[in-house]
C-alpha cells in the first residue's frame, strides 16, 4: 500500500505543478517514515516499522552551474545600485568569495573575523561542523573598510537597519538585484 501511495504520488499532478519530481516524493516519504518512527518508539503503536524495506526513488544529481565573468559582473553592479542596501554588494562579494551560504554570513558577528589571520570562521554551518573560510584580494579590503565604518552598538556584520541587534533581512534587496542584473 505505501509503495503504492509513492507511485501515485509520483505520477499524479500536483497543486500548480504537472508532475512531483522524485526528491519530492522522497521527502514525502521521510515525513511518513518519521512519524512511523515515532508511532513505534515512543507511542509504541505499531510494532513493525512498514517501511522498513521501502527504498527511495533515485534523483538525478544536481546540477553544477557557475556565473560567467559577464553574469559575475553585471550581478555585482546591480548589488552596488540597489537603494536602501549599502551592505549588499558587500554580501555577494564575501559569498562569491568564499563560497559561504547566506545563513551563513547573514549571521557573522565581528568575533568570527580575524582580519590579522584575514579569516572568518563559521561555527553554526549546515552540516554542523567549524568552518574557515580565508579571506583574500577584494574580499578583505572591503571587509576592512566595512569594519572601520562599523555601528559599535552591534556585534553583527550585516544588522537590520532598525533593529541592530538583529541580522539585516537582506532577501528583498538580493531579489532586486538579481533582477536587475
Amino acid at each position: 500500500l505505501v509503495i503504492e501511495t509513492r507511485d501515485k504520488l509520483l505520477n499524479t499532478k500536483g497543486r500548480n505543478i504537472e508532475r512531483r519530481t522524485p526528491a519530492t516524493v522522497n521527502r514525502y516519504m521521510t515525513a511518513l517514515s518519521h512519524a512511523f518512527t515515532i508511532a513505534i518508539n515512543e507511542w509504541e503503536w505499531v510494532e513493525e516499522h512498514p517501511m522498513k524495506k521501502i527504498s527511495k526513488l533515485p534523483e538525478p544529481r544536481g546540477r553544477v552551474r557557475f556565473l560567467d565573468d559577464k553574469e559575475r559582473e553585471r550581478l555585482l553592479d546591480a548589488c552596488q545600485n540597489i537603494r536602501g542596501a549599502d551592505n549588499l554588494y558587500l554580501l555577494v562579494v564575501l559569498a562569491l568569495s568564499t563560497g559561504a551560504r547566506h545563513g551563513e554570513l547573514i549571521n557573522l558577528r565581528w568575533r568570527d573575523v580575524d582580519l590579522t589571520r584575514k579569516v572568518i570562521v563559521l561555527h553554526d554551518t549546515k552540516n554542523k561542523e567549524r568552518r574557515v573560510l580565508p579571506l583574500a584580494h577584494h574580499a578583505l579590503e572591503l571587509i576592512k573598510a566595512h569594519h572601520e565604518a562599523r555601528d559599535v552598538a552591534t556585534d553583527l556584520l550585516f544588522p537590520a537597519p532598525r533593529k541592530p541587534n538583529e541580522p539585516w533581512a537582506s532577501r528583498s534587496a538580493w531579489q532586486a538585484a538579481v533582477t536587475k542584473a
